[in-house]
Order: C-alpha cells, then structure tokens, then sequence
C-alpha cells in the first residue's frame, strides 16, 4: 500500500474543489505539502492529484462534441496547470536521479511491451517466458531506487538471464531495442 497515494485519495475526497478559486485550493494543497518532510512524497502526492484530475477531466470531456470550448473543461485544466506548476517547483528539489510517476509509467508500459514480445517469440524459441516474465514484473517493485541504480540492476537480471540461456541472444537484442525506442537514457545513464 502506498501511504502517498491513499493520503492524496483522502484529501481529494474531504476537499472540495472550488473552480472560481483556485488559490483556496492550492493553499490547501500547498497546507498539506508541509506534512512531507520529502520532496519526492510531495511530488508524489501532487502527482496524484493531478493523475486524478485528468482522468476527470477526460470523463466529463467524453460526454461533449467540442470539450475545449466547455467552462468546466478549461476549470479543469487551469487546476492541473497550477498543480503541474506546483509539482515542477518540487522536483527541483527531488534529488537527481529519482522516479517520478511519469517515469514509472513509462517503465512500466515499457516492460509490458517486452512481456508481450516475448510471447510472440515464446514459440518460435526456446525461452523460459515464466522466468522472463516474473524478473521483469519483480523490477517494478524496486522504483524505490534512483534511476541509474535500478538501470544497473535491470541490466545486471538482463546479462544473468542471457548467461544462464534463460533468454536467447536474438531475444536481448530485441529487449534492448524495445528499451531504446522510449527510454533510450536508461542506459546511458549509466
């Protein structure tokens, strides 16, 4: 459980949103910021807010033929904008380095990706698809870590499955490929 994202889910439900005044809401946001001694807990409980906000926002632009031209859709995204602004003056003081829900997102999406080549693979190769698939879902259980750390660690399971014949030379490649496409810093970040 992480005790972030049940305290954001908390304080969305106890806290109206008063779209005419976004400064009450944001000293509300800002009230709760000083609960976190981190910066990354703060920029982990904006990011929250903000995921929320825009799929509400999404949900209640579904319902329109031209969204943007509606007052509650632009209500919408001027709160996320101040969040959003919010968050970057926080992560400016997130040491270096540290995932971001964007980030893990975007990790997680990747390693998906490669589960689901894989299993194209999975027939026309000798992989172990199980042993694959539980070493890359155990990675998502380590963004605790800073980026080049789990970088070092990711390629370390990648060379250990390689060596041991779990996965094949043909099937690295192409998990390295599928990194790069997206997330072509993981590596270099070493």
């Amino acid at each position: 459980m992480n005790i972030v994202k049940e305290q954001a889910k908390d304080f969305i439900e106890s806290t109206e949103v008063p779209y005419s005044n976004y400064r009450l809401y944001m000293s509300r946001v800002k009230e709760w910021l000083f609960e976190y001694n981190k910066s990354s807990s703060q920029a982990e409980f904006l990011s929250s807010l903000i995921s929320h906000f825009k799929k509400e926002m999404d949900e209640v632009a579904s319902n329109y033929k031209n969204p943007d031209e509606r007052i509650d859709i632009q209500q919408y995204q001027h709160l996320i904008f101040r969040l959003n602004d919010e968050l970057e003056e926080v992560k400016e003081n997130v040491p270096q380095g540290t995932f971001f829900e964007e980030d893990k997102q975007l990790v997680n999406e990747k390693i998906e990706e490669i589960l689901r080549e894989m299993q194209t693979l999975k027939n026309g190769q000798e992989i172990i698809y199980e042993d694959l698939s539980k070493e890359l879902n155990e990675m998502k259980e380590y963004f605790f870590l800073n980026k080049k750390t789990w970088s070092q660690l990711f390629i370390g399971k990648l060379s250990t499955m390689i060596s041991s014949g779990v996965i094949s030379q043909t099937a690295s490649t192409k998990i390295v490929e599928l990194i790069q496409e997206d997330y072509s810093n993981l590596i270099e970040s070493l």
